[in-house]
């Protein structure tokens, strides 16, 4: 039994009659399409034709679909046809509509009767786009576009039909089918998301689908980089898995982008209980997201979003000692909140540490940590940050360059960065295992852009070893280092260290 699902290959005779009502829904499609682009401006056309590509990439879907072929060979050769059928179509309303509109042979003639009789004769059809093109009788504005631009117009449009349809058809016949009840899987999308996977992450899970609830861990709804499930499920025994990886980054004007990248797909599930599996999920996404707050604290709360700490902190802190366990936890993280945000930061730690008896998390032990540091205790925030990532280790709560980069953080803001060294040391080891800065390979393991590690670690290491030993440090990374970042690396040590002196 193969690992991932694999189409049968098989493809059934009711291909052929779904295929022919497919070519006899392209008809009204290229009429229509011919309708709009010959009323819409150039730049509109360009999307248009994008447009009427896709619906004849969605109607090869449909066909495979409807067909219930399982042979994506067959189904990529199938939209071959169904995208050229497409194209003849177009071409033939096309010389319909610009005939009766500008021939006077064929001034008040029906379009649709000669789109017909056009449709019938290809001959006819290669002659009129012949003419066409060397007669120069084709015009936008005063430019009269020469042979050469129409033929490659013409056979880019064929292009975007030759890509898209076959490409959609044979997706689709790849898609899980069970064969025991003849029908497709049924695709879930999983509404809890899940915590990034790195790449140990997805061996393990693919050497073990059987354990997929350990693997896989809700994180809350709003969390911006995690990972999206799809499960494809049959009405008998037998399920598969797909895992896409979504990265949320700033764009080139400021907005929020989201990367997308499939991990794998149609993993075969055996042994497990989706149905038990799923609630768990549903119970454990509605634990990890924001639960309504209490009517008790919703003033302390409304404070806090005010800004006003100091009154937000006064408001929860009468109800730090409640018995109710959800109340008590809400009115510490209040609490917490304010005084970080107050800087008082040997206030905020006794806050986190009663916070963290209420709720062990590694994010409760890493601001522990952190406001430890603020708080002037260096070596009570190392006890807590090596408490943080035991924890996250079993719990994978958080990434741990996350909890690296938020130590080292505060350990510049408290002037210690002597004592933040050994942590640059081994955020700097993470680049040498993986050595490849690629800023998506990064960006989707929760590490920031070599570009950055270099940028913001640079006050650390030149207050802590100074310029020659400095660049030393940095230089240790090259030979880890893909091409890419042993260039960007060469680039950024002679702009920041200058020429290196032989010794």
């Amino acid at each position: 039994m193969t690992t991932f699902y694999r189409p049968s290959g098989r493809v059934p005779a009711t291909l052929l009659p779904v295929f022919l009502l497919a070519l006899l829904a392209l008809l009204p499609l290229a009429s229509a399409y011919v309708w709009l682009i010959t009323r819409a401006p150039l730049v509109i056309n360009v999307f248009l034709a994008f447009c009427y590509a896709g619906c004849v990439g969605i109607l090869a879907s449909v066909v495979a679909a409807r067909a219930k072929v399982r042979n994506p060979e067959w189904m990529r050769r199938a939209g071959i046809v169904l995208a050229l059928a497409a194209w003849y179509c177009q071409w033939a309303a096309w010389i319909a509509v610009t005939s009766v509109r500008e021939s006077p042979q064929f001034a008040g003639m029906a379009p649709a009767g000669l789109f017909w009789s056009t449709l019938a004769d290809p001959i006819a059809m290669a002659r009129f786009m012949f003419e066409l093109a060397t007669s120069g009788s084709l015009h936008l504005g005063q430019w009269r576009v020469p042979a050469v631009v129409l033929a490659l117009i013409w056979l880019g449009e064929l292009g975007i039909h030759v890509l898209m349809a076959p490409a959609l058809g044979r997706m689709r016949a790849q898609q899980p089918f069970c064969e025991a009840s003849g029908a497709w899987a049924k695709e879930i999308t999983v509404p809890q998301r899940f915590a990034p996977l790195d790449d140990e992450d997805v061996q393990a899970l693919l050497d073990d689908p059987a354990g997929l609830a350990r693997h896989l861990h809700p994180v809350p709804a709003d969390a911006a980089d995690y990972a999206e499930v799809l499960l494809y499920r049959c009405q008998e025994k037998g399920a598969y898995l797909s895992i896409i990886a979504i990265a949320t980054h700033e764009g080139e004007r400021g907005r929020s982008e989201q990367k997308k990248t499939l991990l794998f797909e149609y993993l075969r599930l055996d042994g497990v209980d989706l149905d038990a599996l799923l609630a768990r999920w549903a119970a454990a996404g509605q634990g990890a997201q924001e639960q309504p707050v209490p009517p008790a604290l919703a003033a302390a709360l409304a404070r806090l979003q005010d800004d006003r700490y100091a009154e937000a902190l006064a408001a929860a802190a009468a109800h730090t000692g409640a018995a109710d366990p959800a109340l008590r936890a809400d009115a510490l993280r209040i609490c917490a909140i304010a005084c970080s945000r107050l800087a008082r930061w040997s206030e905020a730690l006794a806050y986190w540490r009663d916070l963290f008896g209420e709720e062990d998390s590694a994010h409760n032990a890493l601001q522990v940590a952190t406001s430890a540091v603020m708080a002037g205790q260096l070596a009570l925030g190392v006890e807590w940050i090596e408490a943080c990532s035991a924890r996250n280790a079993s719990t994978r709560d958080m990434p741990a360059m996350q909890i690296l980069t938020a130590f080292v953080t505060a350990l510049g803001h408290a002037g210690e960065r002597h004592a933040a060294m050994p942590y640059l040391e081994q955020i700097r080891q993470l680049y040498a295992d993986l050595g490849n800065t690629d800023s998506t390979f990064l960006h989707l393991r929760g590490l920031p852009f070599f570009s950055a590690f270099l940028a913001n670690t640079r006050p650390f290491v030149h207050a802590v070893l100074g310029d020659e030993r400095g660049r030393e440090w940095y230089a240790a990374l090259g030979p880890s280092l893909d091409a890419g970042g042993r260039q960007e690396l060469d680039a950024w040590l002679q702009a920041e260290f200058g020429e290196e002196v032989p010794h």
